[in-house]
């Protein structure tokens, strides 16, 4: 199943309160997340292309700091430290995605768990109001994850 297969069985299987893809401001949610915690990329470096592959982030995350690992079979590690009436800027790596309307959700962490386990890509979850950000990288071998956070703000994972 491709992962435009996925994503629709997703939206099927949640009600839009629990799980959207922002279409039409895609790309403004990225500007905003970049803008925030995600190191500027160098213009002269490559002055044709100004646009940050999301695959990149990590290696540019601003004020990288290793929050903790998580089995990620484990609900309660992860998504229980999440509000589950509040909706996250989630963001999918790994691979080339067909669009950036493909790679962003907003999403509740009943519809993350799908969205994750349909995927066990890397992940970012973000708070709406840009007040942390959070990067999951995974190790599928294992079924864990290092949990990285940028920028200043405490995340719900730092317990």
């Amino acid at each position: 199943m491709f992962l435009e297969e996925k994503i629709e069985w997703i939206k099927r299987s949640y009600s839009s309160v629990d799980f959207k893809v922002p279409y039409l401001h895609a790309s403004s949610i990225l500007k905003s997340i970049e803008r925030e915690f995600i190191n500027a990329k160098d213009p002269a470096a490559d002055p044709d292309n100004l646009e940050q592959d999301q695959n990149l982030w990590p290696s540019n995350i601003r004020q990288m700091a290793r929050v903790g690992a998580v089995d990620m079979w484990d609900h309660t590690q992860w998504l229980g430290k999440l509000d589950s009436n509040a909706s996250y800027w989630t963001i999918l790596t790994g691979g080339r995605l067909s669009s950036t309307k493909d790679m962003i959700y907003d999403c509740k962490p009943n519809a993350l768990t799908s969205l994750y386990f349909l995927t066990r890509n890397n992940f970012f979850i973000i708070d709406k109001k840009y007040n942390w950000f959070t990067y999951f990288e995974i190790n599928k071998e294992h079924n864990t994850a290092t949990i990285y956070k940028g920028g200043t703000g405490i995340t719900p994972f730092e317990s």
